[in-house]
């Protein structure tokens, strides 16, 4: 929206402007942003869909200096999280159809859900999931534990053992990033994850709730399950830290 309304004046003023825009959605005011900046940044392919040689994918910014694994105390549950803004997009409620799947299999578990919502149609949405965790009978396992600053999120993560993402905004959720770095395996139906977690079969294509509960078993009982999140920690150090992404931003807007 910034660069309709300026992207006029800063071209007759010789101005270069970058455009950072991560979202599958693809506009007519984007269509028009697009025209009049010089680079688009980008997390991912997936984050910007015009075909186009303006765009720049640079990854995202994780503080993978705060967001480490810690010590992480053993628990007869498991324990799983998600976070995030409460919304439709983030498919929270079908979260407990996943968990419905691990219920009927006999798993011990407990599910902590962070985030709040931001509209009134995510308030609308929160308020239906109030009510579908009410008829589970695992409801007593289930924690709405509200917004939780960036700065207590590494702490917090590092309680848990696996993360569930089942956004359909297709791309790069930086909380799911997030758990990566601190060492959080994540099951995820985002397809802007299938190159990253496909190959440690974290990703399910499919979308069926009994795939994303077998994908849970499977991560939780692997052999080499440490192995798999060094792995993934380390990617994300490599592709996605914050001390990379901002040399490289700058460079971009520089040249």
């Amino acid at each position: 929206e910034y660069v309709v309304l300026g992207g006029v004046l800063w071209r007759f003023w010789r101005k270069r402007v970058a455009l950072w825009y991560v979202h599958k959605s693809v506009t007519p005011t984007l269509r028009i942003a697009h025209a009049l900046v010089d680079v688009v940044l980008t997390a991912s392919r997936e984050s910007f869909r015009l075909l186009s040689h303006k765009v720049r994918v640079m990854g995202h910014g994780i503080d993978t200096e705060s967001f480490k694994p810690g010590i992480k105390e053993g628990s007869i549950e498991m324990r799983i999280v998600t976070s995030g803004r409460i919304a439709p997009a983030k498919h929270v409620i079908e979260m407990l159809s996943v968990l419905d799947e691990l219920h009927e299999k006999g798993e011990k578990f407990r599910f902590t859900i962070i985030g709040s919502p931001s509209t009134k149609n995510d308030e609308a949405y929160l308020r239906a999931l109030e009510r579908e965790i009410s008829k589970r009978p695992y409801s007593a396992k289930v924690e709405l534990r509200g917004p939780v600053s960036q700065r207590e999120m590494p702490a917090l993560l590092n309680k848990e053992d696996l993360f569930i993402n089942l956004s359909t905004t297709g791309s790069l959720d930086k909380a799911v990033l997030e758990a990566l770095a601190v060492g959080v395996p994540v099951v995820t139906t985002n397809e802007a994850f299938r190159d990253l977690l496909s190959p440690f079969d974290l990703y399910v294509g499919n979308r069926s709730f009994s795939a994303v509960a077998e994908a849970i078993d499977k991560i939780m009982n692997r052999p080499d399950k440490a192995a798999v999140v060094a792995t993934l920690r380390n990617k994300i150090v490599e592709r996605h830290s914050l001390s990379k992404l901002i040399p490289a931003l700058l460079n971009e807007i520089g040249s």
